[in-house]
């Protein structure tokens, strides 16, 4: 991780809450800049090319922690699939549908192909996905609910819509 932070200046504590969006399985070391724990150069040329799906489609694959044994790893993804940190079955279907979207680009749609193949999604991924893909709603004091169009898969479609009726 210290060479991440020094060589393509990205935040370390930033770099360890990404870890634990994507569910990524490593040792909480102390302290972390003394950790481990290696990510993969193609995931992070993603991420410095402003690629920012890809802050939500990190692959335990694409991490290595030289702390890590092969079969706590196992056993750590084996206990995730019974975790109550796994993303909702709506979620899922839901974020399955935008998959299909014709507004998503080619490289979009491989790295959510890639997460669903990975076979286990977080909670905290599955949300995250949906905010940038829709935008997210919020649910007012009066049990209506506001909705914030800022998806990337939105403004898309908006953005096509409104070339086509010109």
């Amino acid at each position: 991780m210290n060479t991440v932070v020094k060589e393509y200046g990205l935040n370390l504590h930033c770099l360890f809450e990404l870890l634990d969006l994507n569910g990524i399985v490593y040792t909480h070391q102390e302290p972390k800049d003394l950790s481990r724990i290696y990510i993969s150069e193609e995931w992070l040329k993603l991420v410095l090319s402003g690629e920012e799906l890809a802050r939500f489609c990190l692959l335990q694959t694409q991490v290595r922690d030289d702390e890590l044994s092969e079969s706590d790893l196992n056993q750590s993804q084996a206990h995730q699939k019974l975790s109550p940190r796994n993303a909702s079955p709506k979620q899922i279907r839901l974020l399955s549908r935008l998959a299909e979207s014709k507004q998503l680009l080619k490289p979009e749609l491989e790295m959510l192909n890639r997460v669903f193949e990975n076979g286990w999604i977080s909670l905290e991924r599955a949300s995250n996905l949906i905010e940038y893909l829709i935008g997210s709603s919020t649910i007012l004091p009066d049990g209506s609910k506001f909705y914030d169009s800022n998806g990337i898969l939105t403004r898309r479609d908006r953005q096509s819509r409104m070339k086509g009726n010109h």
